[in-house]
C-alpha cells in the first residue's frame, strides 16, 4: 500500500501525540497533583497537543499558551475552547512576564526549533519567569531525529 503525504503526516502527528502522552503519564505523574490550580506557562505549544495534556493531567487554573507562529496560536484556539487557556505569540527568548510569575513552566518540544545560541536565553527566560520552587518540565529531542518517520 502506498501511502500519499497527507497520511504519512497524519500518522506521524499521532504516533507523536501518543508517545506524548505516554511520556506525561510515565515520567511527570508524581506531579500531577502538586501542579492543580497554579498558574502555567507552555512555551512553543503550536497547535495545542501539549496544553490539552497539561489541562487533562495538571489541572492548572490558568494556562499561558505561548507560541512564535500567530498561525499555531489561531489554530490552537480553534481547538481547545477552555477559559483556563489564553493563547497568545510570543517569543520564548524574550517573555513578557515578569520575574517569579510562573508556578510551572512546559515544553513539549519547542527548545530543538530555537537555534543557537538563542536556546540558552529561552532558558534563561524559563528560570526568571518561574517562581522560586517552581517545576520546568521539558520533554524534547535533538532535531535529527525527524530526519525518520518515528522521529
Amino acid at each position: 500500500m502506498i501511502m500519499d503525504r497527507f497520511s504519512i503526516w497524519t500518522g506521524t502527528t499521532f504516533l507523536r501525540k501518543w508517545l506524548l502522552e505516554r511520556a506525561t503519564k510515565k515520567y511527570y505523574q508524581e506531579y500531577f497533583a502538586e501542579s492543580r490550580d497554579k498558574t502555567v506557562l507552555e512555551i512553543g505549544c503550536g497547535s495545542g497537543p501539549g496544553t490539552k495534556l497539561v489541562l487533562k493531567y495538571f489541572s492548572p487554573a490558568r494556562i499561558v499558551a505561548t507560541d512564535l507562529d500567530p498561525r499555531q496560536i489561531n489554530l490552537a484556539k480553534t481547538r481547545i475552547k477552555d477559559t483556563r487557556v489564553e493563547f497568545e505569540a510570543a517569543d520564548a527568548t524574550n517573555l513578557r512576564f515578569e520575574d517569579g510569575f510562573f508556578d510551572t513552566v512546559f515544553d513539549y518540544g519547542a527548545i530543538h526549533h530555537i537555534p543557537a545560541p538563542e536556546w540558552k536565553k529561552c532558558l534563561e527566560e524559563i528560570c526568571r519567569v518561574l517562581k522560586r520552587r517552581g517545576k520546568v518540565f521539558i520533554y524534547d529531542v535533538s532535531i535529527e531525529s525527524f530526519d525518520t518517520f518515528i522521529g
